[in-house]
């Protein structure tokens, strides 16, 4: 027999581990959609969306720019990037491919941590569902997870949305060394994301994942109410 100041712990562990880890579950995964072909299309194919002014087609810019993001999601190396040439020309500098390095190292960390958080939901969601006595503590973990989640968001996101340039600039200096996100208006990089677009995919993420907050703390709530209600009967 496991001794009950044992078994308390380690629920609570559980618990602990579903709450601070589906946040990082939700964010994530909208992170993961926002870097498809498919939100890229429907992205530049808004008709608020600013052309570029140095030369690029519609098709040319969307082509470079989903390779950009293959480049980022997969483990490819910097010489698929630094072999592309547009009118006989490299398309990327020296610095843009340093970047681009970094910016492909902070996705495999985030979707390792992707990874990391699926394991824990699914290890502690398995832990606390398999006995009926600690099933209403899976639900409450998910419910207060979702509502971290959205506390999570909404701070981030007004402060995005209320100071768009500090936030930004902020936002790169935690990932990146100081001054190596910074490009010329006429670099390939901001020729093919431009600051609506990230301000657009900010937006999105933040939809995306009060979704999926709200949802978790619904169901949540709803779940353990009712399991609540059984154990009573």
């Amino acid at each position: 027999m496991v001794p009950v100041e044992r078994r308390y712990f380690v629920n609570k562990l559980a618990q602990i581990g579903i709450i601070i880890a589906l946040p990082f579950f939700l964010i994530i995964s909208a992170i993961r959609i926002l870097t498809s072909p498919q939100y890229l299309s429907f992205e530049y194919n808004k008709p608020a969306f600013p052309a570029d002014k140095y030369g690029f087609s519609m098709d040319e810019r969307r082509e470079i720019a989903i390779s950009s993001l293959k480049f980022v999601r997969e483990p490819l190396p910097i010489e698929f990037l630094g072999n592309q040439t547009y009118a006989g020309q490299p398309l990327f500098n020296e610095r843009e491919l340093g970047h681009m390095t970094d910016v492909q190292n902070v996705f495999r960390g985030a979707w390792s941590g992707w990874g990391i958080a699926t394991l824990i939901l699914f290890v502690s969601g398995v832990g606390l569902w398999i006995k009926p006595k600690t099933r209403s503590q899976l639900f409450q973990a998910i419910e207060i997870g979702g509502a971290v989640t959205v506390l999570a968001i909404i701070t981030v996101g007004t402060l995005a949305v209320i100071g768009w340039d500090s936030w930004f600039t902020a936002f790169h200096q935690l990932f990146f060394l100081p001054g190596s996100w910074l490009f010329s208006p006429a670099d390939t990089l901001i020729r093919l994301f431009p600051i609506k677009f990230w301000f657009d995919s900010v937006l999105l993420i933040s939809v995306l994942t009060l979704v999926g907050g709200f949802t978790a703390t619904y169901t949540g709530y709803k779940l353990r109410i009712r399991e609540v209600a059984q154990v009573k009967d």
